[in-house]
Formats: structure tokens, sequence, C-alpha cells
């Protein structure tokens, strides 16, 4: 029953923040929020007997590759939100897909 509550919350945790991860303005929230994510995945391994993989998850991926990830973003600071959004246009698109992959 504890690991199907501790499932429970690692999942929620994964998807809650995950949604976070893709809708955050701001690219520094937006890797904090995916380190969350990545200690959750790290969580479930943990819960499905795999710790080598939950292991190396938190260490190559929160550990290295995200905190590169914030220190470019902490370098290169207010450059990065001047940037226009190339992608804006295709928006529509972006959410008729979403669409379709819920309806199936």
């Amino acid at each position: 029953m504890g690991e199907q509550i501790a499932f429970g919350i690692a999942a929620a945790g994964a998807i809650g923040s995950g949604v976070l991860v893709i809708t955050m303005k701001s690219a520094f929230q937006a890797a904090v929020a995916l380190i969350a994510t990545l200690v959750s995945v790290a969580v479930l391994f943990l819960l499905a007997h795999a710790p080598f993989v939950a292991v190396i998850q938190v260490i190559v991926y929160a550990g290295a590759i995200v905190t590169l990830f914030l220190f470019v973003l902490a370098y290169l600071g207010d450059r990065v939100r001047a940037t226009p959004d190339r992608l804006a246009r295709y928006q529509v698109f972006a959410w008729i897909v979403v669409l379709v992959l819920t309806v199936m």
C-alpha cells in the first residue's frame, strides 16, 4: 500500500513538473522544474527496484546536464529573452496536435 502511495506522489510530481517545464516563460524556472521532473522519475525507478538507473538519472541528468544548462542561462542573462519567438506562428498547429493526441 505504501509503494502505491509513493508511486502516485512521484508520478503526479513528474507529470506536474513536466507540465511546468513546457509552460514556464522563464528558461531558468523551466530548468529548475526539469530537475524536479528528473528527481521524480528517479523515485519511480527506485520503486521499480532499479537503483542503479535511479542514481544515474540523478547524477548524469539532474546533476550534470541541467546544471550546465543553468550555468549557461545564468551567463547569458537577459540576452536569452531578447530574441523573438520564431515558432509562435505555429502554435495553432501544436494545439491541434495536442487535441488529436488527446482524442487518440
